[in-house]
This record gives C-alpha cells, sequence and structure tokens, in this order.
C-alpha cells in the first residue's frame, strides 16, 4: 500500500458524529485490508470485483474470522472505495457490485464451530466403555 492510499484511510473516516471507537475500528479493519493488498502486490486503486472476493475469503479462512466481523471489514473497504470514487481516485467501487451476504453466512460460521468442537470429542473404544 502506498503512502497515498494511507492517506485516503484516513480520510475515509473523518466524518462528524462518527465515534472514536468507530473511528478506530475502522483504521483496524482498513489496516488489515493494507496488509493484505501488500501481500498480493497490489495498489488500492488496481482492486477489483475479484480482489474483494479473494479479500473475503481471507478473512473467512486466514484469518478466521466470524461473518459478522467479516462484513464489518468489507465494510469499511466500501466506504473507503466510496471516498475514492467522490475524488476520483477510482471510477467504481468493487464492493457495489457484491452481496456480501452470498459470501459470509451464519450457518457457515455455526457449521464452522460445530467441526470444529466435533473435533475436539474423545471418541472411546468399546472395551474403554465396558470398563467405565
Amino acid at each position: 500500500m502506498t503512502t497515498n492510499d494511507r492517506f485516503f484511510i484516513g480520510e475515509a473516516y473523518k466524518v462528524k458524529d462518527v465515534k472514536e471507537g468507530t473511528v478506530i475500528a475502522r483504521e483496524r479493519q482498513l489496516e488489515r485490508f493494507s496488509e493484505w493488498i501488500d501481500s498480493t502486490d497490489r495498489d488500492v486503486v488496481e482492486c477489483d470485483f475479484e480482489d474483494i472476493i479473494a479479500y473475503i475469503g481471507y478473512l473467512k479462512s486466514d484469518e478466521n474470522l466470524a461473518p459478522k466481523t467479516s462484513k464489518a471489514h468489507v465494510s469499511a473497504v466500501s466506504i473507503l472505495y466510496d471516498k475514492l470514487v467522490k475524488k476520483k481516485t477510482v471510477d467504481e467501487n468493487p464492493v457495489s457490485k457484491l452481496d456480501v451476504s452470498e459470501y459470509l453466512s451464519y450457518n457457515e460460521s455455526v457449521q464452522a464451530k460445530r467441526l470444529k468442537e466435533e473435533d475436539e470429542v474423545v471418541w472411546l473404544e468399546r472395551e474403554e466403555v465396558v470398563e467405565l
């Protein structure tokens, strides 16, 4: 991410009537996006729809974030791109084409948690049960 990109991240949340905690949370979310962008050797202005889908995949698998948390991250990215569109830095917001609920669902999170819980179950052999 370039210095210019970092400027836009900082500017994206300089809005009246936004609580400081919200600004801090959004900055952290955008910092995570920034780190991901850096890892892909792309620039914020180059990102497209497919990149946003890849970012959601990263949030789900690599960061293991819950769907609600991932949605908050994607929302922060969308706000950033809205600001970049207004400044005519990019032509369109790549997040606007996306139905986030298609890629992030509560049921998926619950299912993943259940699978994890099942992994932690210790199964006894028949002989061990008889001994009990």
